[in-house]
């Protein structure tokens, strides 16, 4: 009766440590395709293709830009119209801290409907390179979110909780979580 349980817990055993051998031999590789966005100042033209058949996307996928410029990202403008203090009357940020407003102003220049999600696309960084977070506020100028259809704007606010001392901001726009590219516009502070 001992023999006939050793077996199967034998072939058991052998069965379990092929396995586990096998799947650490495996090697898994996940690609994403990451698109590279070449941000440019945006003057309402569209590329044209120069005599050998290249066009300005062969530059590199950054672009550093200042409020107010026009900055053209795949089928966006985007347009930093300036920066202020929010103060609110119930709600504070935390001690040493303020809330910071970039207003910003999102247009669609393609055909097709475009989504804008602040959260994906801006970012807020400081000369020390502190990466900012971003906050939410009632009572606060609505922030530029949702469906964006072609030839139309949204404006609106993005709300950052930052250092008060914080100097040499940038403002970070990505059009996309898996694209590769940014551009970067250089705030009043």
């Amino acid at each position: 009766m001992l023999r006939f349980i050793k077996k199967p817990i034998f072939l058991v055993l052998l069965v379990f440590s092929i396995s586990i051998f096998t799947t650490g031999c495996m090697e898994i590789t996940i690609e994403s395709k990451k698109e590279s966005v070449v941000p440019e100042k945006f003057d309402g033209e569209t590329t044209e293709k120069d005599s050998e058949g290249e066009t300005e996307s062969s530059k590199p996928a950054y672009g550093e830009f200042n409020i107010g410029d026009k900055i053209k990202m795949e089928d966006f403008v985007f347009v930093v119209n300036g920066t202020h203090e929010f103060k609110h009357d119930v709600l504070k940020p935390d001690p040493g801290k303020i809330y910071f407003v970039v207003d910003v102003t999102v247009e669609n220049v393609g055909e097709d409907v475009l989504e804008v999600s602040p959260f994906m696309m801006f970012d807020l960084r400081d000369s020390e390179g502190n990466r900012y977070e971003q906050y939410y506020i009632s009572d606060s100028k609505a922030s530029p979110e949702g469906e964006l259809a072609p030839g139309k704007k949204l404006r609106g606010d993005v709300l950052f909780e930052m250092a008060e001392e914080a100097k040499g901001l940038e403002f970070i726009i990505k059009t996309g979580y898996f694209k590769q590219g940014h551009a970067i516009v250089y705030l009043d502070r």
